[in-house]
């Protein structure tokens, strides 16, 4: 485990704050958040938590956070007890499944992908390792998203709902560095898309699921021919509120469709290819 000023860092970087700003959410001075980063001085537990309540991120680089800086770690709250696959784990099993799969964690962030996962979605590593961009909500302005999925708005809704469900209390009036930094990206989509993003932001309320699965249908447009999915939602990691979302086709062409990406070979490698060479 890297050592605790260099995880708080990473952190702190990976959602574009800076330390006089985040100083200011957490009501510390800049000067002790500084020798935190540089392992001069260690924050109390309640000083840490104000901190990582600022920076909202997901709980399990927050209990690697916690651990590293020699505090208990928090579980996650209404997830029914299950499989307990630690993270590297869980990424691994994802990535091996034989069919549409992907990790996600309670901010709806996609945290790893099936080999046809990643063919049916233009997931690659960088995407994976920036919270803003691999959150759902920015996802969901993102042309190749949009022009994906059957019905945009009841996927906005639902996804919406889900994520405001998961913050503290106040923080869609009252914005962390997390949130700042997703809507942010949200606004680099597709203009009509982030104007309808808005106006379900402003109509949606929280809608908790607290149930450990959870089954819908979905319809996916894959080159010009709509698949229809089920998929089976699942908590694979009560701690770090990690679950799947596997996508099982739900007729035959979906299935004929995804069996032809199988025999693709290294799709994910061309797809990272054809991109490149569009820019």
């Amino acid at each position: 485990m890297e050592q605790f000023h260099v995880l708080l860092r990473q952190a702190r970087r990976s959602v574009g704050i800076t330390q006089r700003d985040l100083a200011r959410l957490a009501h510390v001075s800049r000067s002790s958040l500084l020798a935190y980063e540089l392992q001069r001085r260690h924050p109390t537990r309640d000083t840490l938590c104000r901190v990582l309540d600022s920076l909202g991120i997901d709980l399990h680089r927050r209990n690697e956070l916690l651990a590293a800086a020699g505090y208990a770690i928090e579980d996650s709250v209404a997830i029914v007890r299950s499989n307990p696959l630690d993270f590297e784990a869980a990424c691994a099993d994802v990535e091996a499944r034989p069919w549409v799969s992907f990790l996600l964690n309670e901010l709806i962030e996609i945290r790893a992908a099936s080999q046809l996962g990643r063919a049916l979605w233009p997931i690659n590593k960088k995407m994976l390792e920036e919270p803003a961009r691999r959150s759902m909500l920015s996802i969901l302005t993102k042309p190749w998203y949009a022009d994906g999925i059957a019905d945009w708005d009841e996927a906005a809704r639902f996804h919406i709902g889900l994520f405001k469900a998961r913050l503290a209390p106040g923080s869609t009036d009252s914005p962390d560095a997390y949130v700042t930094a997703v809507l942010e990206e949200v606004e680099r989509g597709r203009a009509a898309l982030v104007t309808r993003f808005f106006e379900c932001w402003e109509s949606t309320p929280p809608n908790a699921r607290e149930s450990s699965t959870s089954w819908y249908e979905t319809a996916w447009t894959h080159r010009g021919v709509r698949l229809r999915f089920w998929t089976l939602n699942n908590i694979i990691n009560d701690r770090d509120a990690l679950y799947t979302s596997d996508w099982l086709p739900a007729d035959d062409v979906a299935y004929q469709a995804v069996m032809a990406l199988k025999g693709d070979g290294h799709v994910g490698r061309k797809n990272d290819q054809r991109r490149r060479r569009t820019r």
